[in-house]
């Protein structure tokens, strides 16, 4: 019981290698609002080779507080390589239930440089049930993002955190967590 926990096995070839989460809270100072704003970077530790974004799976882990259906504004970053969702585990595990997915493009050729470069801010803002896209109501129920697994709220600059886990998913569709806890 306790110990270390078993750390993943190692990555096939062509898996990239070296990547990082860092995770800043979008709203620190108000955990129980109507909004969910997570600041996320994937950083390159690897000294010499850049690394692909193609296959990437980035998810912030939170109690969606409501059985209602969820809600996003904002566009991830300012290109196409990335799209926003949502994503469910078999298994609920609490301040897990559910995920903010970032999936990267199969088709994109980006790459985050050798090196300690950092991909392009990923950033959403999630709402609560009833709000329509690009905007979300004053008057709606407030998240507790006190119980989310992902959330840190003293994390005001981008900090290294296990608890937003990094995927790559390779060209026959298997996911690999690469960086990161996942909750339970």
């Amino acid at each position: 019981m306790g110990g270390k926990p078993t750390p993943p096995p190692p990555l096939p070839k062509g898996a990239p290698q070296g990547l990082k989460v860092q995770y800043q809270a979008g709203d620190p100072g108000q955990p129980c609002d109507q909004y969910i704003v997570p600041k996320i970077r994937i950083v390159n530790t690897d000294a010499k080779a850049d690394a692909p974004v193609k296959g990437l799976i980035v998810r912030y882990w939170f109690a969606p507080d409501t059985t209602q259906p969820q809600n996003w504004f904002g566009a991830p970053i300012d290109n196409n390589n990335w799209t926003v969702g949502i994503y469910t585990p078999t298994a609920s595990v609490p301040g897990a239930d559910i995920a903010i997915a970032f999936n990267a493009s199969v088709t994109t050729t980006e790459v985050i440089r050798a090196n300690g470069g950092a991909s392009v801010p990923l950033s959403v803002i999630w709402c609560k049930p009833g709000s329509a896209v690009h905007t979300c109501p004053s008057n709606s129920e407030p998240f507790d993002e006190y119980n989310d697994y992902s959330y840190n709220p003293f994390m005001t600059s981008y900090t290294d955190w296990d608890r937003v886990t990094l995927y790559w998913k390779d060209d026959q569709g298997v996911e690999r967590l690469i960086w990161g806890t996942e909750p339970g």
